[in-house]
């Protein structure tokens, strides 16, 4: 088994509690050694994170936005815990709504999250690289909102505005100076949590 598999179960372990039993024990549970070896200086998910802030930036250099810098590195392991619950969960944002409470107050503002998406043989996209790359091109390709931003952004129904055309907004977000890329990377399959925010 993987280490990445014991992690997963771990979580999945957390997601037969009851929710706000799962709330409160996600500090004394979760467990991820890529935290520990990124106290010891290394991280194993930089290419990625650098992949995933260089991405973004291309989108935003088309429209003449200023880049974003990579965020802390608590903001970063708060991000990679958000993806690592998310893909226990198998839901999308579940974690920006359950976070725990190390990681309640590190200043994250909106999210965009990349789910579940396949990649090795047999599959559309060769590597995760290739995976990430794609996924927030498919957000970028949202396109601006038709009508006022201001208030696409308020349109928070299912299946409005925001809903279709959010992760493009966050992209484009001219308030957001950094972006947290956390990651949960498993043999064929990789969420990556962008959480933007203003400082770090």
């Amino acid at each position: 088994m993987t280490r990445s598999s014991e992690r997963s179960l771990l979580c999945l372990l957390l997601a037969s509690l009851c929710a706000c039993e799962q709330v409160a024990k996600l500090d004394d549970l979760y467990i991820d050694e890529n935290f520990a070896a990124r106290d010891a200086g290394s991280d194993p998910h930089t290419a990625l994170r650098e992949l995933c802030v260089a991405t973004i930036n291309k989108h935003r250099a088309s429209r003449e936005l200023a880049p974003l810098e990579r965020a802390s590195r608590q903001q970063e392991d708060c991000a990679d815990e958000g993806a690592e619950t998310d893909r226990a969960m198998n839901m999308a944002h579940y974690s920006a709504q359950h976070r725990s409470a190390r990681c309640d107050e590190v200043g994250f503002g909106p999210e965009n999250a990349c789910p579940d998406w396949r990649f090795g043989p047999g599959e559309e996209h060769a590597s995760a690289a290739d995976a990430l790359v794609a996924c927030i091109d498919r957000m970028w390709s949202q396109g601006a909102p038709p009508g006022e931003l201001d208030a696409c952004k308020a349109d928070l129904a299912e299946g409005g505005c925001y809903e279709q055309y959010g992760e493009w907004i966050n992209l484009t977000n001219t308030r957001a100076k950094y972006v947290s890329c956390g990651v949960s990377l498993d043999d064929d399959s990789l969420w990556v949590n962008q959480d933007f925010s203003v400082e770090r």
